[in-house]
């Protein structure tokens, strides 16, 4: 029977299903302590691009060329260009405005 389950879900799935031992893994992990599927809190690299220093530098930068690409900005600044289209968008609040 298992096997016949796996073979029709490989083709549709890959190996991306959910294998017997996993699901036991992961109900062993909720019977003990855990109560969430999200990555618990663990070390790793500070972020260091959306520093107020940067957030001002962009906002210095952008309103001085008002028509500033995020490329222009990635290419004065020394972050990438996903952390300067964050600083943008998402901090400082600007928006893409095209006007005829």
């Amino acid at each position: 029977m298992a096997s016949a389950i796996h073979s029709e879900m490989r083709p549709v799935y890959s190996d991306k299903y959910f294998t017997r031992p996993a699901i036991h893994t992961w109900c062993k992990k909720f019977a003990g302590d855990r109560e969430s599927v999200d990555d618990k809190k663990r070390p790793g690299q500070h972020v260091v691009a959306t520093t107020d220093a940067t957030t001002a530098t962009i906002d210095e930068f952008v309103r001085s060329d008002q028509r500033a690409s995020v490329s222009d900005i990635d290419s004065h600044t020394v972050i990438s260009r996903d952390s300067v289209r964050r600083i943008v968008y998402d901090r400082l609040k600007f928006l893409k405005v095209c006007a005829r």
